[in-house]
């Protein structure tokens, strides 16, 4: 590390990814410090500078041998990070790079006790039962959607969308089968789950085939706002809250987009012709991926679609799991967040082919010559497509 790229990181002040140290700080410390980060999406430990950025010097002896002992023998599991030592003078800076985990999440142990960390803003926090639930799921080793939710019951599927699929999908008839039966084969297929001795729907179980999924698991409203102009604080044209199921919120959207968009017409001979600004595959490629890829983990939090004059915005709730980033889902690798809910809108026709869904979109975008974008803000991952021009 160069010393103008420490200069400008003390600059920047603390935050998720940057936290400052003075010498007299304790192994624990530094662990939480390393654990949270690592939590999240890495950052920078600098050791010998104070809370206000001033740069007061590490005088700890062999302090690359005693980080290196923190981040394998006390962070769990054991994370490699990089560490630089960069000079001020008579003054000495050391500074803690610490990478994005992989092996989420990471804990200490505190009195026989895992205690997992994340930042928030400038410091350092235990993980709430709902953040150590996303944590886990950003390990692949818990799928949400395949979560039992306890205050539901095997009453609230729609049996009638259930018999269809099985049929055309799986070439099951469930509908001559006895209750114990389907509710057995429900289980096996990830519908349903056992929780606390009872039998309970599963999250992509309601989000699939509930007759109320909204009621039962708020979190599956999608939100579709149309603007008059390019910005939120334009006037509203047309607001709905759709609650069905995934596949009727895609079929739903789709519809209101259309109704809404703002379409050129020209005369060609004795015929008009419409100029469609997006295209049908694409527009249903992003709103399908918007569905089964998001973060249901995020409680309070809905897919929402924005049509403006310029662009449409598809905004799904979470960022990317484990390393997967922007560049990565334009060429078509993902991983699957949950897997329930993929699987099964493929076998009913919604998903194309696992993974190829955003090169597809950029593909039939640039067939129109606009350029769609891919960015994270926050909590959110935005598809933004801007509107094609008959012109061009």
């Amino acid at each position: 590390m160069q010393r103008t790229e420490l200069e400008e990181l003390i600059k920047n002040g603390e935050g998720t990814g940057l936290e400052f140290k003075q010498d007299d700080l304790s192994t624990d410390k530094v662990a939480k410090t390393i654990v949270a980060m690592a939590n999240r999406q890495g950052g920078f430990i600098l050791l010998g500078v104070d809370d206000r950025g001033n740069i007061c010097g590490l005088k700890r002896k062999r302090a690359e041998e005693w980080v290196m002992e923190i981040s394998r023998e006390v962070v769990k599991p054991s994370i490699i990070v990089d560490y630089y030592e960069v000079f001020f003078g008579d003054f000495k800076v050391g500074a803690i790079k610490v990478p994005l985990g992989i092996d989420k999440p990471y804990y200490i142990e505190e009195n026989k006790r895992k205690t997992y960390y994340v930042r928030a803003g400038s410091t350092n926090r235990e993980a709430t039962r709902e953040e150590l639930r996303r944590l886990y799921q950003a390990s692949g080793v818990l799928h949400y959607d395949e979560c039992g939710l306890l205050v539901s019951s095997p009453n609230d599927l729609d049996y009638s969308r259930l018999h269809k699929y099985f049929l055309d999908s799986r070439q099951i008839e469930i509908g001559g089968l006895d209750e114990e039966e389907t509710l057995h084969i429900l289980i096996n297929t990830g519908i349903l789950s056992e929780e606390d001795g009872k039998r309970v729907c599963t999250v992509g179980g309601i989000l699939l085939f509930g007759k109320e999924p909204a009621y039962i698991f708020p979190s599956a409203e999608v939100v579709f706002v149309a603007f008059a102009g390019k910005s939120v604080a334009d006037e509203i044209l047309d607001r709905k809250i759709l609650k069905g199921t995934l596949a009727s919120n895609v079929d739903d959207i789709c519809k209101n987009v259309y109704v809404n968009l703002p379409i050129p017409e020209s005369i060609e001979g004795i015929k008009q012709k419409r100029y469609w600004p997006i295209t049908e595959k694409a527009l249903r490629e992003g709103v399908v991926n918007a569905l089964i890829h998001r973060d249901y983990t995020i409680s309070g939090a809905s897919v929402r679609i924005f049509l403006f004059t310029d662009r449409l915005e598809i905004r799904s709730p979470g960022m990317p799991p484990n390393s997967v980033t922007v560049e990565k889902m334009k060429i078509g690798i993902r991983v699957h967040r949950n897997p329930l809910l993929v699987d099964v809108m493929e076998k009913l026709h919604y998903v194309q082919k696992a993974g190829l869904g955003i090169p597809m979109i950029f593909s039939e975008m640039r067939s129109l010559n606009v350029e769609p974008e891919i960015r994270i803000e926050e909590e959110e991952t935005i598809l933004s497509i801007p509107l094609a021009r008959k012109d061009g």
